[in-house]
């Protein structure tokens, strides 16, 4: 993924965090009763089980954290800009759509798309959700990793 379009990466996943959110819950509730090798022979020890739990605790927490972020900068741009971020990215809606619904010519699309961007990567930076965090993050976490490369190919 190219860490120019971190911004776009993140957007695409939102829509898709809230379901990796719940089975984070799915999987820390099985693995806390045991049950996770429901049908299996091979046993975990306990340590090897909290250390699971633990593990799957910390990538949800992340998820929430990076949630909520998304959520706040969302909320803190303008109205119109909002809309046009969240059709565009998180909706999926096409270009030529958005162009016909807010009745833009390809100009004016993309320099208010741009504007909207731009004024969501100022509030992500300042929550410290900059290029910087997103590469290290990618490269990283593995998790994190498929999240972002499966929403691009699915959006």
């Amino acid at each position: 993924m190219n860490s120019k379009d971190y911004k776009i990466g993140l957007l695409k996943s939102y829509d898709y965090l809230s379901g990796y959110i719940e089975q984070a819950d799915f999987c820390i509730y099985n693995k806390a009763l045991g049950t996770h090798n429901f049908g299996c022979a091979v046993k975990e020890d306990t340590k090897i089980q909290v250390e699971s739990i633990i593990r799957l605790i910390r990538q949800k927490n992340q998820l929430l954290n990076i949630y909520n972020v998304l959520t706040k900068a969302l909320n803190g741009v303008e109205e119109h800009e909002r809309k046009i971020i969240v059709w565009r990215y998180v909706k999926g809606v096409s270009v030529k759509q958005l162009m016909q619904k807010l009745e833009l010519n390809k100009g004016a699309y993309y320099d208010r798309i741009n504007k909207a961007l731009n004024n969501f990567e100022k509030i992500l930076q300042k929550e410290g959700f900059d290029r910087g965090w997103f590469l290290e993050n990618y490269s990283t976490k593995r998790w994190f990793r498929r999240l972002i490369d499966f929403t691009n190919e699915a959006g």
